[in-house]
């Protein structure tokens, strides 16, 4: 009896041994997981801290469709993936209803057409960089780009426009202008 029980009590312990070692394995692995997604979260929350712009101007003439936005890095990162930034434009136009004019309004989330004057309506490009001396076509921080901005329709006369510029991880500036 005393040779079974040892067994018996070594088959027990062995199982302990292989159960607290799986539950000790899964739970290192879990934590792990819990740390990246920390760290990710981190970086993402540092990026956005360092991130800063400002519309500086913004050009719009009366019965034209195209508009010019100066934008300046105002914060400490690196900005070049304008691809993921967005523009939007609010504005009001004009249509021909009969013999009445009708004053409409409209926001537009414009495409990325690239380092160009976009040709093509509903889009906007960056049509030229202002004090890049450090990285060509990476806006650095104090540097100014100009966008140029095409829209669907030629923005009324007498008023109000509204620009919005957002980068690829989510800081937004915006400028509002009266339109004569």
């Amino acid at each position: 009896m005393g040779f079974g029980a040892a067994v018996a009590g070594g088959m027990i312990m062995s199982l302990v041994v292989i159960v607290a070692s799986v539950s000790v394995s899964s739970l290192l692995r879990t934590n792990e997981s819990v740390s990246q997604a920390s760290n990710q979260r981190s970086m993402i929350e540092s990026d956005y801290s360092k991130t800063a712009i400002q519309i500086t101007s913004v050009q719009a003439t009366a019965s034209n469709n195209t508009i010019l936005l100066h934008v300046q890095n105002t914060g400490s990162k690196k900005l070049w993936n304008f691809a993921n930034f967005d523009v939007l434009v609010e504005y009001s136009f004009t249509v021909q209803q009969g013999n009445t004019t009708v004053v409409q309004h409209r926001t537009e989330k414009l495409a990325y057409a690239g380092l160009v004057v976009p040709s093509s309506v509903g889009s906007w490009g960056i049509s030229s960089f202002v004090n890049d001396n450090i990285d060509p076509h990476i806006l650095n921080p104090g540097e100014s780009m100009q966008i140029a901005c095409t829209l669907s329709n030629p923005v009324a006369d007498n008023s109000h426009l509204i620009a919005t510029v957002v980068t690829d991880n989510g800081v937004e500036a915006t400028k509002s202008v009266e339109v004569t």
